[in-house]
């Protein structure tokens, strides 16, 4: 028995019979890996980014010694008249978090900001996707929306997690390996934000560079403390 529909631009083909599938592998503790991310309409299936497309997002995450880099690549600053380029990069360190975005213009150097805050707890486990989440015992068969997109269809398991009363996460993983392939996340209203990993493989362990985790902040500033509801 099988079942066809659309959510937020993806095809599925739920497959409802017993299929054996791979469980969804934790992230590896120390690795690199690319995501594609964007945003879509549930209602209409319309991109909504409000930059126009897709931003690629490099992850840098080094569990054992609590590090976890975060950067984007260039996008229009649609609020600068000229139109200038900008990066935004996240460091996470032990509790801190450094939130930088530089203007790559040499003119408008002086505008880049890195602001430093306590958040009082650490970046995310890596089981972090699926500790604590629902798996809907079924096969889906999903496509994948980023550009370039492609017409294959991919058998995929997921697993839901409640959003605290804003909707659902939702992790898919290729139920052939255990590999990541995407997750959804509320955004609020009808929008969800969709992060798609770029490759069938995503998973890179190589050393890092030597440098990968230096925020540009002066690390002797002290950080804005978070505060609590």
């Amino acid at each position: 028995m099988f079942h066809v529909f659309c959510v937020a631009t993806i095809l599925f083909l739920i497959v409802t019979t017993g299929v054996s599938a791979v469980p969804p592998n934790p992230w590896p503790e120390v690795h690199f890996h690319r995501e594609i991310e964007f945003s879509v309409e549930d209602t209409t299936g319309a991109y909504v980014n409000n930059q126009g497309g897709q931003t690629y997002k490099n992850v840098f995450y080094n569990f054992p010694a609590l590090q976890l880099k975060v950067s984007n690549n260039p996008v229009i600053n649609v609020g600068a008249e000229d139109g200038q380029m900008t990066t935004f990069t996240s460091y996470w360190l032990n509790t801190t978090l450094y939130m930088y975005t530089e203007f790559l213009s040499p003119a408008l150097q002086n505008l880049s900001t890195c602001t430093p805050l306590e958040m009082g707890f650490g970046m995310m486990v890596p089981d972090w996707m699926i500790r604590g989440a629902t798996t809907l015992n079924y096969t889906i068969w999903g496509t994948r929306q980023s550009w370039p997109m492609d017409s294959n269809y991919y058998p995929l398991n997921l697993n839901r997690k409640d959003g605290a009363g804003f909707g659902y996460f939702e992790y898919y993983s290729d139920n052939r390996t255990g590999n990541p392939f995407r997750m959804d996340a509320p955004a609020g209203g009808q929008g969800v934000v969709v992060n798609e990993y770029a490759s069938p493989i995503p998973f890179t362990t190589e050393p890092f560079p030597n440098g990968t985790f230096l925020p540009p902040c002066a690390v002797h500033e002290k950080p804005n403390r978070r505060e609590r509801p």
